[in-house]
């Protein structure tokens, strides 16, 4: 098995809060945090024989940042013995956050 080409990148969202609550629950918004929304790109690999796409999971672990795991595959293209893949679904680790964006004393 050999990596060919590799262009796996996630895409990082905000999630914020939508607003006031009919409830009038809380003193004010919650606050926002970063997440995992998707993971674009490919990975293309070449294998010595066409059963190991079967162990891809187990013998290819892409390192993304944030902790992410991919935990299936698509088959987008096949070439001869080089496949290429892109992620299907995942399960995202922790985004850094660069600090709080909310402070109450802006309120005042």
């Amino acid at each position: 098995m050999k990596v060919t080409s590799e262009t796996l990148e996630p895409t990082i969202a905000q999630w914020d809060d939508p607003g006031d609550y009919p409830s009038g629950a809380g003193s004010g918004p919650l606050p926002s945090y970063k997440y995992v929304e998707s993971v674009d790109g490919e990975v293309t690999i070449e294998f010595d024989d066409i059963d190991l796409i079967n162990l891809l999971n187990e013998v290819y672990d892409p390192k993304l940042p944030h902790k992410i795991s991919v935990t299936k595959w698509n088959i987008t293209k096949i070439d001869g013995r080089k496949i290429t893949f892109e992620v299907a679904e995942f399960e995202d680790g922790d985004v850094e956050d660069d600090g709080p964006e909310y402070d109450p004393g802006d309120l005042e």
